[in-house]
């Protein structure tokens, strides 16, 4: 589990570097 958290975070803070392109991308 703390891996894929790990990984979620990382996610989120690649989303945030990226911009808000990705917040407004239909899941």
């Amino acid at each position: 589990v703390l891996n894929e958290d790990l990984r979620l975070v990382e996610g989120q803070q690649e989303r945030m570097i990226n911009g808000a392109n990705v917040w407004n991308r239909p899941m």
